[in-house]
């Protein structure tokens, strides 16, 4: 065998060397042609071959991931906003008198369970907190005061009931809405200077509230506490 390869190669260098060299380069050429079309088939049979398959680890991994995520966007969320989120923030924050929280919404079940957790025995009935409200406003040396909040229809509803019984133990209290950009409201603030913050939770931006409360200690307006609205 080793024999018979020797011989092929020597025919075959004897073979160039009696080509032109223009022939040498056609022969070469139509070599190269004849190996790259034998070559297509099994290239063709290995592409066939090969099957793309996501692995279902990575799959769950992908939703794992996913869900991670959206979960820090919720949180992320929750607690960047500038919003009042529970009913005790502002006596943290400003150091006042949480008087009440006025509960004016049917709770959900999720609600329900984080009060169990959280606030135990201290969540009340709606009349019952209008009553305990009225109580501690009651016991304050004061002939006048004002409430100040943006309410809606509900909300206002339930300050009025809340008025009616203050007038009825002997306090005056006018309710108004902006003490920071409407001139009337202010005065009248700075005149009674009494005030109570009326607040609702998820609505009520930190920012406003801070701004107000710097507004009445420059004005030594007296902050009696404040009443946070859930609806």
């Amino acid at each position: 065998y080793i024999n018979n390869h020797k011989t092929l190669g020597t025919e075959l260098e004897t073979l160039k060397e009696s080509l032109s060299a223009n022939q040498l380069y056609l022969a070469e050429l139509e070599l190269n042609e004849d190996m790259e079309e034998e070559d297509i088939p099994l290239l063709e049979e290995a592409e066939s071959d090969v099957k793309v398959s996501i692995s279902k680890k990575y799959m769950l991994l992908g939703a794992i991931l996913g869900i991670f995520a959206s979960i820090c966007m919720i949180g992320a969320n929750y607690i960047f906003t500038s919003t009042i989120k529970m009913s005790d923030e502002m006596r943290i924050l400003f150091q006042v008198p949480k008087l009440g929280t006025l509960v004016l919404k049917e709770k959900n079940i999720f609600e329900k369970v984080a009060d169990k957790i959280f606030y135990k025995n201290e969540i009340n009935s709606l009349d019952k907190e209008k009553e305990l409200i009225v109580s501690k406003i009651s016991m304050l040396d004061i002939k006048e005061l004002v409430f100040i909040g943006s309410l809606n229809e509900s909300a206002s509803s339930t300050i009025k009931e809340i008025r009616e019984k203050l007038f009825k133990n002997g306090i005056q209290v006018k309710v108004v809405d902006e003490i920071c950009n409407e001139a009337e409201d202010f005065e009248i603030a700075k005149r009674i200077g009494n005030i109570i913050f009326v607040e609702t939770l998820r609505q009520s931006e930190i920012k406003t509230i801070y701004n107000k409360m710097r507004l009445c200690e420059e004005q030594n307006i007296n902050v009696l506490g404040y009443v946070i609205l859930d609806i």
